[in-house]
């Protein structure tokens, strides 16, 4: 399968389109056939080698992906195979591995998708969700202004994107340039 893979930190130009096994599934396990792939500010981190859950080089990288179930393993549920799925590599133990044709995972790490949506939408649901309930909790009260540190990265951005659509002022902080 083709995959992309980093072998040492650096620019974009250390990603390398590689050859490698088609992985197959472990017992608790699936195997995801990609359909769509996220791009997001972890992935860069993982790129530039200074990602607070840097996985051991090489490393393939990406977060997010969405794809079709293919491949079960032992012990997982059949009703599975051939649903379109998200998973988040975030929550993973080793973060990354969806910037690949296939990946394993464990049953428990994905979530089945409606037809409905689109998988390029999907991709990004991990981080509007995150933003849904951070503003539920504000159980229907109007917010006037909002501080979001981290706002440069994928959450912080989304979330400053919506509060901006509600009307709020939005104030936020980020990591000095060289980390940002």
């Amino acid at each position: 399968m083709r995959a992309i893979q980093i072998f040492q930190p650096g620019g974009p130009e250390v990603l390398t389109e590689v050859d490698i096994p088609t992985p197959h599934p472990g017992a608790g396990e699936i195997r995801i056939q990609a359909q769509a792939i996220g791009v997001g500010r972890p992935d860069v981190l993982v790129r530039k080698g200074i990602y607070k859950w840097m996985p051991p080089l090489p490393a393939i990288p990406g977060s997010e992906m969405v794809g079709v179930v293919d491949a079960l393993g032992q012990g997982t549920s059949v009703h599975l195979k051939g649903r379109r799925v998200l998973v988040s590599a975030r929550e993973l133990p080793v973060r990354g591995g969806c910037y690949a044709e296939y990946i394993c995972v464990p049953e428990s790490a994905v979530f089945v998708l409606p037809d409905v949506i689109d998988p390029v939408d999907a991709v990004s649901l991990p981080n509007l969700q995150l933003v849904n309930a951070l503003w539920s909790c504000q159980a229907g009260r109007p917010v006037q202004a909002i501080l979001i540190p981290g706002v440069s990265g994928g959450v912080g951005s989304t979330l400053a994107q919506f509060a901006r659509m509600q009307g709020a002022q939005v104030i936020g902080t980020t990591a000095p340039e060289k980390e940002a």
